[in-house]
């Protein structure tokens, strides 16, 4: 198991979603790495976490911190990277 921290902006709306009777909140964050010859880098993690309540404010746009369990995996020739949040945190403006 991988515990990561990260920072980035919310891609997509939250959505709440169900398993096996378990409700959670799943979202994607854009991550930027600036590379040595000045490029950017997007990567985008998957992120579930299980406090629904906080789908209300995980809005497109919206710069989170996250801290969790991370997961590496390949879809269609492409790198995934998938987070199950243990603790979130808002960062940015305070909405009105």
């Amino acid at each position: 198991m991988i515990v990561g921290t990260f920072s980035g902006h919310v891609g997509r709306d939250a959505e709440i979603r169900e398993y096996n009777g378990i409700r959670f909140v799943s979202f994607s964050v854009a991550t930027n790495d600036m590379l040595k010859n000045g490029t950017v880098r997007t990567q985008w993690v998957n992120v579930t976490f299980s406090n629904v309540r906080m789908a209300e404010h995980l809005k497109k746009g919206k710069q989170v911190m996250v801290i969790g369990r991370l997961s590496f995996s390949t879809y269609n020739n492409e790198p995934r990277v998938d987070c199950v949040a243990t603790y979130l945190e808002l960062m940015g403006k305070k909405e009105a």
